[in-house]
């Protein structure tokens, strides 16, 4: 990503998970705009992650994110048929996206 951006610095977003009790309530798309708000608070020029499912691919695409790589799962995983039915229905490729923030 340094590369593709001629960046120094960019921000890593690991993880954005919200349990299913909670779910639909927009507390992925706001932890994920804290998040965002504070990468520009400290002027770093871009924030990437992998998003797994569609759920968090849906809101990074409308949060402005592009993708830059995708890897289908049942094209490089070669246990994917061991995933549960209902994994695999919700996670069928592995965005990576990046988001430019300001320029650096």
């Amino acid at each position: 990503m340094y590369c593709i951006y001629r960046v120094t610095k960019l921000w890593k977003l690991l993880i954005i998970a919200v349990d299913a009790e909670y779910a639909r309530r927009g507390i992925a798309t706001a932890l994920l705009n804290r998040s965002l708000d504070l990468a520009r608070e400290l002027h770093i020029p871009i924030a990437v992650s992998n998003f797994s499912s569609l759920f968090t691919q849906r809101i990074a695409i409308r949060l402005g994110f592009e993708t830059v790589y995708e890897g289908v799962y049942s094209e490089n995983y070669a246990l994917y048929h061991q995933i549960p039915e209902s994994i695999r229905n919700t996670h069928k490729s592995c965005l990576a996206m990046a988001k430019l923030l300001e320029r650096g």
